[in-house]
Formats: C-alpha cells, structure tokens, sequence
C-alpha cells in the first residue's frame, strides 16, 4: 500500500476563505429572572440544532403557588414501588 503524501495532499485541498463579518457574540439575559448573573452567550453566525428543554406542565401553563404545592404534595406521596 503506498504512502499518502500529506504535504501534496494538503495543496491540493481548497483554502477556506474567511467570513467578512466574524460571527459576534450577543448576551441574551435569561427569562426566569431566577440567577440575574447567569447569561447565555448566543453566536450570531451559525448556530447548532439545540434540544428543547423539558418544561413541567404545571411550569407551562402558568399555575399558581397553591397548585404548584399540591402538585409536588401529590408526586411525593406516589410510592415508587
């Protein structure tokens, strides 16, 4: 088997041309205003394919303290036989 000449090799693969605008980071507070010191840093260029983040549902709607404490009053009391 020949050896691979990785300095031709090299020469023969096409030059990346640089960006005109290098991507910029933007901060972008957090919504939940919980940890105010907590900011997500957000590229301007291209960007991955993020899962979306699980949300509990009594989160989702909207409930209030009252229902947000029965609820973790009922998930405590499920035995986890």
């Amino acid at each position: 088997m020949p050896k691979i000449d990785v300095a031709r090799f090299n020469a023969l693969r096409p030059k990346p041309k640089p960006s005109e605008k290098p991507p910029e980071t933007v901060k972008t507070p957090s919504d939940d205003g919980e940890d105010p010191m907590e900011e997500v840093r957000v590229p301007t260029g291209r960007t991955l394919r993020r899962r979306k983040e699980k949300v509990v549902k009594h989160l989702k709607r909207g409930a209030n303290e009252k229902e947000k404490e029965n609820f973790r009053k009922r998930v405590f009391r499920i035995p986890l036989d």
